[in-house]
């Protein structure tokens, strides 16, 4: 409603209470993010770096005392949504390091949307600080075990534009029927490409004996995709599927796009530029 303030404060509040685990972190982090992208770049806090890197570091909420002259040291290994904790160490001098479990009192979470050289931070605490600890080990055993083998399928399609509009990187989506696609990288035959990452395909070749020459696959109905990335280049897109298995999305989905989905996006995008320049499959061309 535009109660800034008020809501920042009551966000910070219930932070700092004990009791029953609250969301107040990730809407502090959501509502701050919002004021900071409307705000001018003169909410920037100009520090020196180390003589490495000499990264630029931004705050928003409630950050150190920071100024010109003091030093900012940005130890290895602090990465974007990364729990941090300061120290200061020495006159006009002040550590950043990742938050371990003996840390107390206030630590600060490195907001995911973050450049490598302007790295944001939003105040948490320490009960926050377990439970996200937890999570993200958890989580990440769980990305490796279930994306292990990933692969890319192709399926052509000629879109009105206001159904490739629909598709919005971030979104989640199910299809309900079974996903035919191919295997076999090559040009387009048409306009727009459905690029699907998937370790759950199954090859219809070896499974039913279709012909091998349309590198024919199939993922299960009622399949869950994550929508990466919308790409147009050239009078082409291409639109980036993340296939999520039904029985891990409530514990896969994720409000914005975290770090390994970056870099599959990076990947598909090299790969759709490529592709643009190749000729298209002869067998996927055929009507059949």
């Amino acid at each position: 409603m535009g109660e800034f303030e008020e809501a920042r404060s009551t966000y910070e509040k219930a932070i700092e209470l004990p009791g029953d685990e609250t969301d107040a972190p990730e809407l502090l982090v959501n509502l701050l993010d919002r004021s900071f992208r409307r705000e001018s770049a003169g909410s920037e806090a100009p520090v020196s770096g180390t003589p490495r890197e000499k990264p630029k570091i931004r705050f928003i909420g409630e950050g150190p005392d920071l100024r010109d002259s003091v030093e900012i040291v940005l130890e290895d290994g602090v990465r974007r949504g990364d729990l941090v904790v300061f120290e200061y160490r020495e006159p006009r001098t002040v550590a950043i390091r990742q938050a371990g479990p003996e840390d107390e009192g206030t630590v600060y979470y490195v907001h995911p949307e973050s450049s490598p050289e302007q790295l944001t931070f939003v105040r948490t605490n320490v009960r926050h600080l377990a439970a996200q600890r937890e999570g993200s080990a958890e989580l990440g055993k769980l990305w490796k075990a279930t994306f292990s083998g990933l692969g890319f399928c192709h399926r052509d399609a000629e879109l009105e534009d206001k159904v490739r509009e629909k598709y919005r990187p971030e979104m989640i989506i199910q299809e309900r029927a079974y996903v035919d696609c191919s295997y076999l990288d090559g040009g387009l035959g048409v306009r727009h490409r459905y690029l699907i990452i998937t370790g759950k395909a199954k090859d219809l070749h070896a499974m039913a004996g279709m012909d091998s020459k349309y590198g024919p696959a199939m993922i299960q109905r009622n399949g869950f995709f994550k929508v990466l990335d919308v790409y147009g280049l050239r009078g082409h897109a291409q639109i980036t599927l993340l296939h999520i298995p039904g029985d891990l999305i409530d514990r896969l989905r994720t409000p914005v796009l975290n770090e390994i989905e970056k870099e599959m996006v990076e990947a598909t995008r090299t790969n759709f530029e490529g592709n643009l320049t190749k000729p298209a499959v002869p067998a996927l061309t055929e009507a059949e």
